[in-house]
């Protein structure tokens, strides 16, 4: 039994799938070929990374920087979190157990339905067709969106988080332009080491020295 037998037994269905995946990655590329790089990277991406700096810091600021050095990890995160709900700006992923999957699942259904024309994924009825499945019906829309969702969108945000960003810029910078405990950790991953709780420890520390800087300065602004 085929992979595809409990959804229909149509043997052109993965073909139509393939094809409508295909046409979504197609016009993407063709509208990024027209995207200002520049202007997306020095002025939106910055504008949003400084939009997100000043909002924790503002959230900070409402739970109270001296609360929050206070607690462990756990428990800020669960303070933040409380106080942008109450304020509204908590990220719509975070409302429920479960809530990221379910954004990136609306998310690829939204990117599908602005890549992809109304007919582009109706197989051909008329002759010569052989009857092929609307791969954008009940059956085939949900999976390609399941499949852009887990496939595509997913590994983006686990490639996104600071763990992984660390973790690449490691192993791209030359051990001779790291600080002492970095270029080990570098060294280490290079050669294929377990290193993950050095890692972490690197990590860890440089949140730590981030949020004595951001109160710091928040104390000079006051």
């Amino acid at each position: 039994m085929t992979w595809y037998g409990a959804l229909t037994p149509d043997r052109e269905f993965p073909a139509a799938v393939r094809h409508v995946l295909n046409s979504a990655f197609g016009e993407l590329c063709a509208r990024a070929a027209h995207v200002d790089t520049h202007a997306l990277v020095v002025r939106d991406a910055c504008a949003i990374l400084c939009e997100h700096i000043e909002l924790y810091r503002a959230t900070a600021a409402a739970v109270s920087h001296d609360q929050l050095s206070a607690m462990p990890a756990a428990a800020r995160e669960r303070a933040l979190r409380s106080e942008l709900r109450a304020s509204g700006n908590l990220h719509p992923a975070l409302h429920a157990p479960g809530g990221s999957y379910a954004y990136l699942r609306g998310l690829s259904a939204a990117l599908l339905q602005r890549l992809l024309p109304p007919h582009a994924a109706r197989a051909d009825d008329g002759g010569g067709g052989g009857g092929a499945v609307m791969v954008c019906d009940a059956v085939g829309g949900p999976l390609v969106r399941e499949l852009v969702a887990s496939c595509v969108l997913r590994p983006l945000v686990m490639l996104a988080l600071p763990h992984s960003i660390n973790r690449h810029l490691l192993r791209l910078l030359a051990p001779d332009e790291l600080p002492g405990p970095a270029a080990k950790l570098a060294a280490a991953s290079g050669g294929g080491g377990s290193v993950d709780g050095a890692e972490q420890r690197l990590l860890v520390q440089g949140q730590q020295r981030l949020e004595a800087r951001s109160q710091r300065s928040v104390r000079a602004e006051r």
